[in-house]
């Protein structure tokens, strides 16, 4: 049997290591942070882009939209005007005729006021005034008044209230705001 022993005089050469060093733990931190920037800024732009091409698909102008957004709005403000203004309005007018009937018998308790009513309104305001009516506010009926109209004389100055006028002007104002004119699109969608 024979013995083999190992040469240890022959060198053998070790493979050479990599060229780059590595790096600090600053190089790596700003080197992964600019890429994951560069990632983030890329998945924006994609995403800028999809949002870009989805609106572009709508296919929908500024017109249009406008136009089914006041079309959508139209029963609502017909319902505000036909039910709820008119609620409203004769209860700010009884509100405001008590108030300035208040105010002006605190002014001038000597001289009476004359307050001129529809039929429809007398009942009611007579409930307001119950304490008042006969003494410092004489009531009068007048036929030429709509329910909603009223004249409040005192010392001569004689103050209308017409809610049904201030009813019609808001009407035309909404309506005006619904109305829209066919316009013509001359660039565009």
């Amino acid at each position: 049997m024979a013995l083999l022993l190992e040469d240890f005089e022959a060198q053998h050469e070790a493979p050479e290591p990599e060229a780059s060093a590595p790096l600090s733990f600053d190089e790596g931190y700003a080197r992964g942070l600019a890429d994951a920037e560069a990632a983030a800024t890329a998945g924006q732009h994609k995403a800028m882009e999809t949002l870009v091409q989805t609106l572009s698909d709508l296919d929908i102008s500024y017109a249009q939209a406008r136009a089914e957004l006041l079309g959508a709005l139209a029963p609502l403000f017909a319902t505000i005007l036909e039910n709820v203004a008119p609620v409203l309005a004769r209860q700010g007018l009884l509100a405001d005729l008590h108030g300035r009937i208040c105010d002006a018998l605190e002014a001038d308790t000597a001289q009476a006021l004359r307050l001129t009513l529809s039929p429809s309104d007398h009942a009611l305001m007579t409930e307001h005034l119950a304490d008042a009516v006969g003494t410092v506010v004489h009531l009068g009926i007048s036929d030429e008044l709509e329910p909603g109209q009223a004249v409040l004389a005192h010392n001569g100055d004689e103050t209308m209230f017409d809610t049904p006028r201030v009813l019609r002007d808001i009407e035309t104002i909404v309506a005006a705001m619904i109305d829209t004119p066919d316009r013509k699109v001359l660039h565009g969608n």
